[in-house]
């Protein structure tokens, strides 16, 4: 009796749909159109049936990946709860039970649920979830600009009876395009504020003489980050030389120049492709001056002399950035 009444219950279960948990979802392209689900009793899913998430939220195996991959997709536009779709969600297999064959492969999705909880587990601890950040760690970059250099310099002569004369040594409009890298540190969310902070190398060309001298300038962004890949930045900059400037001839050959930083400022924006790269446009300003007594030993008829000046340097930069 007892065997004639489990056979009973058996040949009415088959005649409902077998629901077993069978999947965890690992991907969900941007729109949320279309899910991937893994597990290892999705095996013997097949086209047409469905995975269960929540009490609202049905979908149609559509597309089984590679074979032993135990992954398989679907189109989430039957879920009637789309909030349930988060990366992690446990799933369950659907398969309504017709002939033998598809009853002996879920008799084998039943057998193996009991160690679905272990093997979810253990999978949800390797799933990668999207990154709340767009740019976050060091990167290293290629900067090329056109350098905008307006000049004035001169020589200041006081006199033994009073006053002062000069003499222009530097009065122009000059650009030329410059070359450069940098050192950068970002941490900026796919949508909200966040910071950049960057160390750049490149030179300049004739600053009094007409040799290159070469320049640090550190710089501080807020930058806004908005549809996940783009942003804007703004910010200040401090520009200081490596190299003190002089005079490579004439009266004051040999003496050196003490250039006096200035704060800058820079605007821009850019776009993150992937993790390890993006691109920036920028427009920048940075300030220097001067204003230095000079050696007259060898000038007896005057009672001092000086230089003094100030250089505004404007430049529109690109930059390739490779993050870390």
């Amino acid at each position: 009796m007892f065997r004639r009444s489990a056979s009973l219950a058996l040949l009415a279960g088959l005649t409902l749909p077998l629901m077993a948990p069978a999947a965890v979802l690992v991907k969900l392209n941007e729109r949320s159109t279309r899910a991937i689900f893994s597990g290892p009793e999705l095996e013997f899913a097949q086209i047409g049936d469905r995975v269960k998430v929540g009490s609202n939220c049905e979908m149609v195996i559509d597309r089984k990946l590679n074979e032993g991959d135990n992954r398989v997709g679907v189109k989430t536009t039957s879920c009637s709860d789309r909030l349930a779709l988060q990366i992690g969600a446990e799933g369950a297999l659907i398969s309504v039970v017709g002939d033998n064959t598809e009853l002996e492969r879920t008799s084998d999705v039943a057998a193996s649920t009991m160690t679905y909880k272990s093997s979810a587990r253990s999978m949800r601890a390797t799933v990668r979830t999207p990154k709340e950040q767009m740019m976050k760690g060091l990167g290293v970059g290629l900067i090329v600009s056109n350098m905008n250099k307006d000049a004035l310099a001169k020589e200041v002569y006081d006199m033994p009876f009073g006053g002062s004369v000069h003499r222009t040594l530097e009065n122009e409009n000059s650009s030329s395009g410059s070359a450069g890298v940098n050192l950068n540190y970002s941490y900026v969310p796919r949508s909200g504020f966040g910071f950049m902070g960057d160390l750049m190398l490149s030179q300049v060309s004739k600053i009094i003489s007409s040799d290159s001298y070469m320049f640090l300038r550190p710089s501080a962004n807020a930058v806004l980050g908005f549809k996940d890949k783009f942003y804007l930045a703004g910010g200040i900059n401090y520009m200081v030389f490596l190299q003190e400037p002089g005079y490579s001839e004439g009266t004051f050959k040999g003496q050196q120049i003490k250039m006096k930083p200035e704060i800058g400022w820079q605007v821009g924006g850019g776009m993150v492709w992937n993790d390890s790269w993006q691109a920036q446009l920028q427009y920048v300003t940075a300030k220097q001056s001067m204003n230095q007594d000079l050696n007259t030993d060898n000038l007896g008829t005057i009672s001092g002399a000086r230089v003094v000046g100030n250089y505004d340097f404007t430049s529109l930069e690109m930059t390739l950035q490779y993050r870390f």
